[in-house]
């Protein structure tokens, strides 16, 4: 084994590699034992290391009985199994050494406000996060995709996590998948059909309940957006907007969040749902309006903007949202729907009205948006489905 130990003012960082065992441990214990008194963080960085004995590991751990903030960072699949197995990682921070990937010159098929999807072949996808997008984060989103798996939501589940440049990105098994955005464009005879596998999901997904506080709480985070831009509307209409928001029937139904036809691979005939990060609780009639803001809302200061995401005319978006209200409420009145796209308009607006006054942006969406909310806050009694 070789070992390198560097200390920068109070951090004390031992870059290991080769073999960490009973022959080499000692040495390595030596050379730090001295330091360790005068530091007050440790880094172990075992990039290079290929194995570490319990006399390796015991030498990690008097450090942090010494080094309360001592972390082991950089470990290969083999070695992270060796501190997962001892309880090491129980016991402090233990992160692995990611496998790198480039994106340069793949195919995008999907991008959304916590990443972008690229193809990487025929058999595999990669979503790129944000570089706001933390380890938490990311398999946060794991789990919440292993959750809906085990309801019977069709959901792929991530096999790797590796960093894309200075990003993090999960990696996805799908052979020879593709969007249902890409389905839609290359065969637009078959509009309906697709349409009606899109709600077929959709309906799966608000099918299952969970236990309260098992997810988000979608009502809580609408009415956050509703209290932050009560101040920018007339003091009735802002009143108004958070009691119809607060007057949402409590309900534990799971909502994706973030539904539309780029979030839904197929492959072999089957439909797929590929971005589970939203993933949350809470009434249907959330999920409708976050689907009236990607379709609807978006387009209507620039109907471009619509092309420009999803590369479909907007006419035809139109069409995928009314069609799938149609079939999401089969056997329901015309009235009832209209009276639907209502609220559903009104919770949209809400949340994208919170976004670009936060960010300082889109001045003319914000003053439509607030018009619309005031036009149509007095032509519904509730909010509820």
């Amino acid at each position: 084994m070789e070992f390198n130990v560097n200390k920068n003012c109070n951090v004390l960082t031992i870059s290991l590699s080769g073999k960490l065992d009973a022959m080499s441990a000692p040495a390595l214990e030596e050379s730090i034992s001295k330091q360790l008194s005068s530091v007050s963080e440790v880094i172990f960085d075992v990039k290079d290391l290929e194995y570490i004995s319990s006399a390796g590991l015991r030498v990690v751990l008097k450090a942090k009985h010494t080094v309360d903030n001592t972390k082991v960072i950089n470990a290969n699949a083999e070695v992270f199994d060796i501190f997962e197995m001892t309880g090491f990682s129980e016991m402090m921070s233990v992160s692995k050494k990611y496998r790198e990937l480039s994106v340069d010159g793949c195919e995008i098929i999907g991008k959304g406000y916590c990443g972008t999807v690229y193809r990487l072949s025929k058999d595999t996808i990669v979503k790129v996060y944000q570089p706001k997008m933390t380890l938490e984060d990311i398999n946060r989103e794991r789990d919440l995709a292993r959750k809906a798996f085990v309801l019977g939501i069709p959901t792929a589940i991530p096999y790797d996590v590796v960093k894309v440049g200075e990003n993090f990105g999960s990696v996805f098994e799908l052979l020879e998948a593709e969007t249902l955005q890409k389905r839609i464009l290359n065969d637009m005879d078959h509009l309906d059909d697709y349409i009606a596998q899109y709600i077929k999901v959709l309906k799966t997904i608000h099918a299952n309940q969970v236990k309260p506080g098992e997810l988000y709480n979608k009502k809580a985070t609408m009415l956050e957006y509703a209290l932050s831009i009560k101040g920018q509307l007339d003091q009735r209409i802002g009143d108004k907007l958070v009691e119809l928001i607060n007057n949402i029937k409590d309900d534990n139904h799971l909502i994706h969040g973030d539904y539309h036809i780029k979030n839904i691979m197929i492959q072999n005939g089957e439909p797929f749902i590929i971005d589970m990060d939203t993933l949350s609780m809470g009434s249907p009639i959330f999920e409708l309006g976050f689907m009236y803001s990607c379709y609807q809302a978006y387009q209507e200061i620039d109907r471009a903007n619509g092309k420009e995401f999803f590369g479909i005319d907007q006419d035809v978006l139109d069409y995928i949202y009314k069609k799938s209200m149609d079939i999401y409420f089969e056997g329901k009145p015309k009235e009832y729907i209209e009276e639907i796209i209502k609220k559903a308009r009104i919770l949209s607006y809400t949340q994208l009205l919170d976004r670009f006054i936060k960010n300082n942006d889109h001045p003319e969406e914000i003053k439509l948006f607030k018009k619309e909310i005031t036009e149509l806050i007095d032509e519904v009694k509730d909010l509820n489905i």
